[in-house]
């Protein structure tokens, strides 16, 4: 009888030890999954926020290319074709006036760049 008592008791103490481990598996599950949960939602807000900055982008993009269109220079005939306009004087070569001063050499005789245009 005394062994038949010894393995009940023995089962019994492995499946109490089982039942722990498995439940601290369960625990850790459960952290886990919370873990999993707090990084969906901060790849959601992370993706919103970068969907956010795409379309800022985008709409520069598109300012941008609008202001090519209405700043631009005819290659043809070196003349600008805007509302606001830079005369290169003496000559006729017209300019957007956005390009006056902007480090960047547009008029042929090198006008929008002199100190005397730009003030310095």
């Amino acid at each position: 009888m005394l062994p038949f008592i010894f393995a009940a008791v023995f089962w019994s103490v492995a499946a109490v030890a089982h039942s722990a481990d498995v439940q601290q598996l369960l625990r850790r599950l459960d952290a886990q999954d919370e873990r999993l949960g707090r990084i969906e939602r901060q790849y959601e807000t992370l993706k919103v926020k970068a969907h956010k900055r795409i379309n800022i982008l985008k709409d520069a993009e598109n300012e941008a290319r609008h202001l090519l269109n209405v700043h631009v220079t005819d290659t043809m005939t070196g003349q600008w074709r805007g509302a606001e306009k830079f005369r290169c004087r003496p000559s006729h070569q017209e300019i957007s006036h956005i390009a006056v001063c902007d480090g960047v050499i547009d008029c042929k005789n090198g006008l929008d760049e002199l100190n005397e245009t730009c003030g310095e």
